[in-house]
């Protein structure tokens, strides 16, 4: 066991020191692609908004009259190929936040690239000192929405030839969060206060599950929002939009999820008031009559769709609620028929897996991302792709 503990542990590391080698600028520049391995060149200027030309992932748009595609929701964004050494972004932000990019494949959290981005319209490194052949980047979202209401994509440029960009994971996975979800302290220490700093969506239980099962993901999430209950705000009020902070309606019809995922109800439970009185009876009721709604609006847009209603993050006693009620609106819904719903409860993150802000920290997003995918391989058949 110990001897198959460090081959693994050699391997992780000398994936690292590849990954590492490919965004420095130490690297050779030779070129190691013959004309036959190459797919199909972009004729023209490249057009970020084409998806023949570029990927998008999440809930993302182009304004009329704007150059560009906003990509403002956790872990949404682009990805496209390319020839050449470097690559440089022209991308627009509301207020300081953070991106993250991934090359030549190589999802996996952790050797991720973390890039800040300044407030206003600025040109950005997204990758240097690169061997002169093809290449993958995909470019996500690191920090959530209420931080930043808006990124925009609006050029790319290289020193090579830009190529249409890979098939797309056919599996897709939609989540509805809050802080959690989106990312909220989850690679900090435990102790520290909350920042954009240590708070990524890439590391998050949702963004790990979606790899593990090689899927796209598609997130709504927004810290301290929930069911709606007393003055929390309604993530299922604001489903219908591209994020919570804008506007313009999304179009269900761009995204048919598999499986959607659930992960509301802790902010609300923290709400309900003193347990016998009328007032907790009256939260306790809007709390199962707003999720049975969001359960039957979201079956009402994806029929198809396997339901996961996710808790259990923290154990006290808005989790315990929070199981609770989930649970009586499961039975009630299967009493008439509902099926392909589904409550999952974690196991509750320790004290030594905290991140920020007594928030789940990274190895407890990996642990609950694992239950999730798991389960999903389970009940859906599918096998799973990455560990």
């Amino acid at each position: 066991m110990k001897v198959i503990k460090k081959i693994a542990l050699l391997l992780t590391c000398l994936l690292f020191a590849l990954f590492t080698c490919a965004i420095s600028t130490n690297c050779s520049s030779n070129n190691d692609n013959t004309p036959e391995e190459l797919p199909e060149s972009i004729v023209g200027a490249l057009d970020v908004a084409n998806p023949a030309h570029v990927n998008w992932y999440g809930r993302t748009y182009q304004n009329t009259g704007e150059q560009g595609v906003y990509f403002n929701n956790t872990i949404s964004g682009f990805e496209l190929r390319f020839t050449g050494t470097a690559l440089e972004a022209e991308i627009y932000a509301s207020a300081t936040c953070y991106i993250v990019v991934y090359l030549d494949g190589v999802n996996y959290p952790e050797f991720c690239h973390r890039l800040k981005l300044n407030s206003g319209t600025h040109s950005y490194t997204l990758a240097s000192g690169l061997v002169n052949k093809l290449h993958t980047v995909k470019v996500l979202r690191s920090t959530e929405n209420t931080e930043a209401n808006k990124t925009r994509l609006i050029s790319l440029s290289i020193d090579g030839t830009f190529y249409v960009p890979p098939t797309k994971p056919e599996r897709k996975i939609e989540f509805y969060g809050a802080s959690s979800i989106s990312g909220h302290g989850s690679i900090g220490q435990p102790g520290a206060a909350y920042s954009i700093d240590n708070s990524c969506g890439a590391h998050t239980m949702g963004h790990y599950a979606a790899y593990r099962l090689g899927a796209q993901i598609n997130v709504m999430s927004a810290s301290g929002w929930g069911l709606g209950v007393g003055t929390v705000k309604s993530i299922p009020a604001v489903s219908d939009k591209y994020s919570n902070t804008d506007t313009k309606l999304w179009d269900f019809n761009l995204y048919e999820p598999d499986v959607t995922l659930l992960n509301l109800g802790y902010n609300d439970c923290k709400q309900l008031g003193t347990k016998g009185t009328p007032v907790y009876e009256q939260n306790k009721q809007v709390f199962k009559e707003n999720l049975k709604q969001f359960i039957e609006l979201i079956r009402s847009r994806h029929p198809n769709t396997y339901i996961y209603i996710t808790c259990g993050i923290y154990q006290d006693s808005y989790e315990e609620e929070a199981y609770t009620f989930n649970t009586e609106v499961l039975n009630e819904m299967q009493s008439v028929g509902i099926q392909r719903v589904k409550v999952l409860r974690f196991s509750p993150m320790t004290s030594s897996e905290s991140g920020a802000n007594n928030h789940p920290g990274w190895t407890a997003h990996k642990r609950m991302g694992k239950s999730i995918s798991d389960n999903i391989a389970q009940e859906l058949g599918w096998n799973i792709i990455m560990e």
